[in-house]
């Protein structure tokens, strides 16, 4: 695990573990604060970078270590961020209505391809601070997400509900890569190679890690384990790979929300959603009024969520 220590391993505050009551709350009203903290690969080490009240997630280094890219969430929505590899000078990079995530880093460190979601979500790039914005796709709900470069920085790889694909980073020539029946997503481009490994769940709520050569050939399933297997990382020189593994939900508190954003929550929280019902309310149309089972409630992995929503009045 040599190269995790050289390079550093970058956490954020995973939501599997409940929060405590005494814990910040962010104006989200999420059960959980994440902060962004750095930690050698043996665990030692571990140094706290974050401290605002707001969710952060989803970071990403600078290829040259100097840098990380983050999301943040801030004024009722998640931007992205830059700071140093320290913690300091905190940058926002993305403004607007639309939430931004996902944040990939070129290979040359000049550019950052992420996720902007409003309505539905798509590829964009911008210069690494910030200026000279792109968009690259313009898909159907729910939209493009997880941008990933080729070693060289001429392709993006990402996740689309029909499969994965790769697109030139200037957004033309796609191609496919898989083609379900899976919910493939969260591709990782090996920084050595033709690979991308990626999440594929084959069954419901089994996950498992697969790779994938960048022309759509050569797929092959990597993990074969009963709890969710997600978010794969390589290693610097192409040789391994880290990944997630989920043996529970940690159901997130979604009422207040909407209900597009209540569905996506308890998605990333490897739960479900099940029954959704309306009633009369005076708040507005899809706003969630009540939620079963209740949040920070530890079940199973993909355990339905039921939710009650308004139909306004």
């Amino acid at each position: 695990m040599a190269w995790l220590a050289a390079i550093g391993l970058v956490l954020g505050l995973a939501p599997l573990r409940e929060s405590s009551p005494a814990q910040a709350r962010d104006g989200s009203g999420s059960v959980w604060n994440g902060d962004i903290y750095v930690v050698n690969a043996d665990g030692s080490a571990r140094t706290r970078l974050t401290r605002d009240p707001a969710q952060e997630f989803d970071p990403a280094w600078s290829p040259d270590g100097t840098k990380i890219a983050f999301s943040r969430f801030t004024e009722g929505r998640y931007q992205i961020f830059v700071m140093n590899a320290d913690g300091t000078n905190a940058v926002q990079l993305t403004h607007g209505d639309a939430r931004a995530s996902d944040a990939a880093w070129s290979p040359d460190g000049s550019r950052i391809a992420y996720t902007r979601c409003q309505g539905p979500c798509d590829i964009h790039v911008m210069n690494a601070d910030g200026s000279g914005v792109r968009r690259l796709t313009y898909g159907e709900r729910p939209g493009d997400q997880s941008p990933t470069w080729s070693p060289d920085g001429r392709r993006i790889a990402f996740a689309d509900l029909m499969g994965l694909f790769v697109m030139n980073a200037d957004g033309g020539d796609w191609q496919r890569l898989t083609d379900g029946p899976a919910d493939d997503s969260d591709p990782a481009w090996s920084p050595t190679g033709p690979e991308i490994a990626f999440d594929g769940s084959r069954g419901l709520f089994n996950g498992d890690i697969y790779v994938v050569n960048a022309d759509g050939s050569g797929m092959a399933n990597l993990t074969d384990s009963l709890p969710l297997d997600s978010n794969p990382s390589w290693s610097p020189d192409g040789t391994r790979l880290a990944y997630s593994w989920l043996t529970a939900c940690i159901v997130p508190t979604v009422a207040g929300k909407p209900l597009q954003e209540a569905r996506g929550r308890i998605d990333r929280a490897s739960c479900s959603v099940g029954r959704v019902r309306f009633k009369a309310s005076a708040r507005p149309r899809g706003t969630v009024l009540f939620q079963q089972p209740r949040g920070r409630a530890e079940r199973r992995i993909g355990t339905k969520v039921n939710l009650v929503a308004s139909r306004g009045r």
